[in-house]
């Protein structure tokens, strides 16, 4: 499996790190495998990057909403705060709000570009599939101890 693959309620592994653990939480197996799991880049200097040039979201492997999907991980980053969790991944699940506006204004900047490329539109497609995020609220009912 690939890290930014998600299940049908939108979760990564790196969001359910530990989930299944409640009863009986391995902290140390879990910060360790929240450490391997996340993102190359961190949200918060990606997006500094981003507003002082779009085009430093894209690389050699091009600007496809696929390629930034697996680049970037955005929509695992806006809806997680791997910071906040102590025991299972369910406590930094929710959405970074802070973060999410800094993406929705670069967002709208890309769309008001007059003529827009067709890597703005590639980016900007991205953009609007990663702030829809997971469903945050969902319970992880799907994952289970055997």
């Amino acid at each position: 499996a690939e890290p930014f693959a998600v299940d049908n309620a939108g979760f990564s592994a790196w969001m359910i790190v530990g989930e299944a653990c409640i009863r009986r939480p391995n902290v140390d197996r879990s910060r360790r495998l929240l450490k391997l799991l996340k993102p190359d880049v961190a949200v918060g200097p990606l997006l500094e990057r981003a507003e002082a040039n779009w085009e430093a979201l894209i690389n050699e492997e091009g600007a496809s909403p696929e390629v930034l999907t697996r680049r970037l991980r955005l929509h695992e980053s806006l809806f997680f705060d791997p910071r906040v969790v102590r025991s299972a991944a369910y406590e930094g699940r929710s959405p970074q709000a802070h973060l999410i506006m800094r993406v929705a204004r670069l967002l709208i900047r890309l769309l008001k570009a007059d003529p827009a490329t067709h890597e703005q539109k590639q980016v900007a497609k991205y953009l609007g599939q990663a702030t829809l995020g997971p469903a945050c609220d969902a319970a992880c009912t799907h994952v289970r101890v055997r």
